[in-house]
């Protein structure tokens, strides 16, 4: 089973509510926190000046029990882990409208630094927009875990995803045992280096290509893939 469907329309603020339903952490998901702050900014300021956004996928868990549903929770995020993320943060005055932001309907408006609650406050109708501002989502239902995968690859191709943000995605024992050598706590404990991209489970693809042909070898992109 396999289907792509428009997700009922929903406003920012009714999945700010649903926010604990969503599972942010998937497993072939990439790390959170990764936009910097003039990237939130930017789709903020996308928002309220009614520009488009491009439509986040989810993993629609409603239809019925699934064991892909790891944390029993309604949704899971497939592409738009960092739109959602920084649409929950401008709700909750994490992210602030950017340096010589113009609001379009109103240019007189002196609104650079501002956050939600701000808007709220001194601005309702301008809160108001932003929070009943219509997201396009679709939601993919389907009891295949390869399917989930392939379509998380498949959107994000021609994206400046890292070779084990991708790797991570790919169906098979493969990408499970890295996850392993990665999580293991000897490993976390000697590693000095970041990890936010992924680098960690780069790291532990090398080791287990190598402990894999026995000898050490050429490690780059094209043998790891």
């Amino acid at each position: 089973m396999f289907k792509v469907r428009e997700f009922e329309t929903r406003t920012l603020n009714w999945w700010y509510q649903e926010r604990d339903g969503i599972d942010m952490t998937p497993v072939y998901q990439r790390r959170g926190g990764l936009w910097p702050p003039k990237n939130k900014a930017f789709l903020i300021d996308s928002i309220l000046n009614d520009f488009d956004i491009p439509k986040l996928y989810i993993a629609d868990f409603t239809w019925g029990n699934t064991t892909l549903n790891h944390q029993s929770k309604a949704y899971a995020v497939i592409d738009g882990k960092q739109r959602f993320e920084t649409i929950f943060v401008f709700f909750e005055a994490w992210v602030v409208l950017d340096e010589g932001f113009v609001y379009s309907d109103d240019s007189s408006l002196s609104l650079e630094g501002l956050g939600y609650k701000d808007l709220e406050h001194n601005y309702p109708r301008i809160a108001s927009k932003f929070a009943n501002y219509n997201l396009s989502v679709l939601s993919v239902i389907t009891n295949e875990e390869a399917k989930i995968n392939d379509l998380f690859v498949r959107l994000n191709t021609n994206k400046s995803l890292t070779g084990a943000e991708i790797r991570n995605a790919m169906i098979g024992e493969v990408p499970k045992i890295i996850r392993r050598i990665a999580d293991h706590r000897f490993f976390k404990s000697r590693i000095k280096f970041q990890s936010s991209r992924g680098q960690d489970k780069n790291t532990a693809s090398k080791l287990l290509l190598i402990e894999f042909l026995g000898k050490f070898t050429d490690t780059k992109l094209t043998q790891l893939n």
